[in-house]
């Protein structure tokens, strides 16, 4: 999980331990900017529900908070929805693992770094670079839960990918692969219908 206040890309990835690592769902669940904070929360922790309960997950690896000085607000978002989703899991009854990694320890482990465009260090293009080189092309665009038309493909979802890739290296994985199957943001639809739910 790659967690915010208005937007969160997932990857939901099969690992054999030591063998292999197969990517099955990968998709962006937008809440609508013209939401108060209190509805996109609601929804988030709807459609993290939804996910956690509704596939077959036994562990669940997701963004850490890190402190930026240059932010001067929504830094508190991401701890707290990696606590919805610890919420989740208790209520839930099932047994699921749950780690936070920082940022700088899957791209130190994938060999990621920075492109300097102007005085910035962008992490952003040299992670979808690698993950492309990973499994392949990424789609340009995919469809939106919120209005059901195509929008840009998010830098958050290569982020997302490259987490899933960096666990299954920690599972000592030695091949990579992706469902033959896979349709990116396939259930934005299910999370449309989680609009108004309470």
């Amino acid at each position: 999980m790659d967690p915010s206040a208005s937007h969160l890309a997932f990857t939901i990835s099969e690992i054999d331990p030591g063998n292999s690592l197969k990517i099955v769902e990968v998709g962006m669940i937008w809440a609508d900017s013209k939401w108060e904070l209190g509805q996109r929360l609601n929804y988030m922790y709807n459609c993290l529900e939804y996910l956690i309960t509704g596939f077959d997950i036994d562990s669940i690896t997701t963004e850490a908070f890190f402190s930026n000085p240059k932010m001067k607000m929504g830094q508190n978002i991401i701890p707290t929805i990696n606590h919805f989703m610890q919420v989740i899991i208790y209520k839930s009854g099932k047994v699921i693992s749950y780690e936070e990694i920082s940022p700088s320890a899957w791209r130190k482990v994938l060999g990621i770094k920075a492109d300097i465009v102007g005085n910035k260090r962008d992490f952003k293009a040299p992670t979808k670079r690698i993950v492309q080189t990973k499994i392949g092309a990424l789609p340009d665009e995919i469809i939106s839960n919120i209005t059901g038309n195509l929008r840009s493909l998010p830098t958050d979802v290569p982020d997302s990918i490259a987490m899933s890739i960096y666990v299954g290296l920690e599972h000592n994985v030695r091949t990579l692969d992706v469902d033959s199957k896979l349709c990116y943001n396939k259930y934005s639809n299910e999370f449309k219908e989680l609009i108004n739910a309470k």
